[in-house]
């Protein structure tokens, strides 16, 4: 099974190179993801409005054509498709036509669209995701006061229009509680070294399927090696991109962030989370290896026209 899941991200790795070439192609592949993303946020947002105006209550929106989904799973990949438009093309836009000042300004409404788009579905994993992200854009840019300007006039918008009590609607959230008992278990009553070795049915706290945090669950399961190890495999891919100066690296931070509240793996069969997890891991790992990608196309290009020419 392990296995099967592993082959699983290896293609999906090799499609990313395949499409990319290490030049910067696979943006323009998901250009059509971030308008339907923009479109449908837009329906949502007048269908949500409407509801408000016919019950009076600001629901948390999880039906799309009358069939439900998971807002919080939702709202990330909206939130992550909007942001592909943001990073790859309006804000590059904006900051070649306008400078610095058109820069600011549309990122600043950008944000509002993106604490809208939380709002609707009460997601706040994918508001935390974002905090990493924005974090991560500030110190990219280096606008670093204006970044915190942006983040005082956000935090502002949420508690004076009311956001904050919306996204609270479902209480408050017990992940620290559950992240304490995971931690308590792993320390005092399973192998620290090892992990876990956890029943297939258990539940945490008789309630919980999983820690609710990726991270915690890596060490949870595979104890202080196995999380060991995956934090090496942080601390390289960091490196490489920071490095790099890779803009996917930035984009990367948005998954990076919504998975600190969310998930039991990291390593699973194609789910929703590899759209706004892998994909910008991979193609940052592609970014910061850019000249070998580009030789291994060139290469091969070579040989392809040599064969050619001798048929």
């Amino acid at each position: 099974k392990e296995i099967k899941r592993g082959l699983y991200l290896l293609l999906f790795f090799i499609s990313c190179v395949l499409v990319d070439q290490g030049k910067e192609r696979l943006k323009y592949w998901l250009l059509p993801f971030s308008l339907i993303c923009l479109l449908m946020l837009f329906y949502i947002t007048a269908d949500w409005v409407w509801i408000w105006s016919h019950t009076a209550r600001w629901i948390r929106y999880s039906y799309w054509l009358d069939v439900y989904f998971h807002p919080g799973f939702f709202a990330m990949l909206m939130c992550f498709g909007l942001l592909i438009g943001w990073m790859l093309f309006l804000g590059p836009w904006l900051e070649q036509r306008y400078q610095k000042t058109g820069y600011i300004l549309g990122l600043a409404i950008f944000s509002l669209v993106i604490l809208l788009c939380t709002t609707i579905f009460q997601s706040r994993t994918a508001l935390v995701g974002y905090g990493l992200f924005f974090i991560g854009l500030i110190i990219y840019k280096r606008i670093y006061w204006l970044g915190i300007l942006i983040i005082t006039l956000l935090v502002a918008a949420t508690f004076g229009l009311g956001v904050d009590e919306l996204l609270a609607n479902r209480g408050y959230s017990q992940r620290f509680i559950i992240w304490n008992e995971v931690w308590r278990q792993l320390l005092h009553e399973c192998n620290p070294i090892l992990g876990c070795n956890i029943p297939q049915d258990y539940k945490i706290l008789d309630k919980y399927s999983h820690p609710h945090n990726v991270y915690l669950a890596m060490f949870y399961r595979n104890g202080l090696l196995g999380g060991g190890l995956f934090c090496v495999f942080v601390a390289y891919f960091f490196y490489q991109g920071v490095k790099a100066k890779s803009v996917w690296l930035v984009i990367s931070l948005f998954g990076w962030g919504a998975l600190i509240t969310e998930n039991n793996s990291l390593f699973t069969s194609p789910q929703p989370f590899w759209i706004y997890f892998w994909l910008p891991v991979f193609m940052t790992i592609l970014d910061s290896h850019k000249s070998q990608v580009q030789g291994y196309w060139r290469q091969l290009t070579a040989r392809t026209d040599a064969a050619t020419s001798q048929q």
